[in-house]
């Protein structure tokens, strides 16, 4: 009987296309998606930088000539459209719609740079209200840094030239060097491709968040959607166990995880291709084993997911009400998936990081981390306790698997004020 309500699940499951689209392909579609619509968005909107001249000085051109040069150098390395105009009143460029950024040649700017014991200054402001100017400032930076570089080189070549001696301007401008290497913790080297690595383990275990979203709508549909459907009944009137029943419908969850699974790690490389063939580069970094233990890594968790919501749905009264308390407890975890970008989790203080261990996905994310370090003994331990905490919450969802509740609509305190009444009218008679 148990392979049959499995069997049966999934027969459902191939009719239903709408939840075979949400599970299988929106994982697959939507960072794809989101890849596609950032870079043809950002296609669409360049930068807007403005360059007010107040120097009316003659060599004033060729230095915003230069100044041109290195921004869409610049721009063309973000891989980010730019405008360039130039303004004489520098009201007219912050009231302008078009710029993101402002730079303020003031007067005297010439005659300062051209001299060899004067700084020259420019001025710059940064519009707040929009999303391109902080783009916009890396780009001027940038820029501003290698132009002033540029003007360095050849006031040493004067000063060597009124010496008389030659001079290498790069011994002079920049006297201390670093030499980067990367290491691990312990102080073991590793090749800089190592943290490319690191950086995609990160986006990882921030992309399981949405294979875990479809999980629910397809539990949810699993329990209640038979009760709405009126199949419930016929299902509960065979000789299958009621222990059969719920466990055939989640192992059927388990299977469209790892179907997810399959989906999201696809997604992901597709993403991944995109961004770095839009912004050049190694962006991420990807192999067979790190493929194959994410996708593990996602099927676990799926698994754990279908026993963590499966207590509320069962005492839920209709499939939307299922689908809103299931997917109010998995919200919970959003903000640690989303801190994963950001935050060392196992490097969290210990009366944190102890109870944030009893959660599931924080093991699903650590197995991760630990993978990449080499650390298998650490991947075992968090993998344990994810099928420990797994296996408890499944004791706890037979447990309180009540078909009566299922059956029954649910109880609302008005409809219990009515039956006391009537009990006690029943008590006068």
């Amino acid at each position: 009987m148990f392979r049959a309500i499995v069997w049966k699940e999934l027969l459902d499951l191939g009719r239903d296309k709408r939840t075979l689209f949400s599970i299988a392909l929106l994982p697959m579609l939507l960072l794809p998606l989101l890849g596609v619509l950032t870079t043809l968005l950002q296609q669409e909107q360049p930068v807007g930088i403005g360059i007010v001249i107040e120097d009316d000085s003659s060599y004033i051109s060729y230095f915003v000539n230069r100044l041109e040069k290195w921004l869409e150098a610049y721009s063309s390395a973000y891989k980010q459209p730019v405008i360039i105009k130039q303004f004489k009143d520098r009201n007219e460029a912050l009231a302008s719609t078009e710029i993101d950024y402002v730079i303020i040649i003031p007067s005297g700017f010439s005659k300062n740079l051209t001299s060899l014991d004067k700084i020259a200054f420019l001025y710059s402001s940064k519009r707040v209200d929009t999303a391109k100017s902080q783009i916009a400032e890396s780009i001027v930076i940038s820029s501003i840094n290698g132009l002033s570089k540029e003007y360095s080189k050849n006031r040493v070549n004067m000063l060597s030239e009124k010496a008389g001696i030659t001079i290498d301007p790069d011994t002079i401008l920049n006297p201390i060097r670093r030499k980067v290497e990367t290491h691990v913790v312990g102080g073991k080297r590793v090749s800089p491709e190592v943290e490319i690595k690191y950086y995609t383990v990160r986006f990882l275990a921030f992309a399981i968040f949405f294979v875990v979203t479809p999980t629910v709508t397809y539990v949810s549909d699993a329990i209640m959607g038979e009760k709405e459907r009126k199949t419930i009944e016929a299902l509960l009137a065979t000789p299958v166990k009621r222990n059969s029943l719920l466990g055939g419908k989640l192992i059927a969850s388990s299977l469209i995880g790892f179907l997810a699974g399959i989906a999201d790690i696809v997604g992901v490389m597709i993403y991944f291709a995109i961004l770095q063939y839009s912004f050049g580069g190694t962006i991420f970094s990807l192999d067979y084993g790190l493929v194959f233990f994410h996708s593990l890594d996602v099927f676990v968790t799926v698994f754990a997911t279908s026993a963590l919501i499966t207590p509320f749905i069962v005492r839920a009264g209709s499939t939307r009400a299922a689908n809103l308390t299931s997917m109010a407890v998995i919200g919970l975890a959003l903000p640690l998936f989303f801190s994963v970008l950001f935050v060392d989790i196992d490097r969290l203080p210990s009366q944190i990081l102890y109870p944030l261990l009893s959660v599931p996905y924080t093991n699903s994310i650590l197995m991760l981390y630990y993978y990449v370090q080499g650390n298998i003994l650490r991947v075992l331990l968090h993998f344990g306790i994810l099928v420990g905490i797994t296996l408890l919450l499944y004791v706890i969802a037979f447990l309180t698997f009540n078909t009566e509740k299922i059956l029954m609509p649910p109880s609302t305190g008005r409809d219990l004020g009515v039956r006391k009444k009537r009990a006690g009218k029943k008590t006068l008679w």
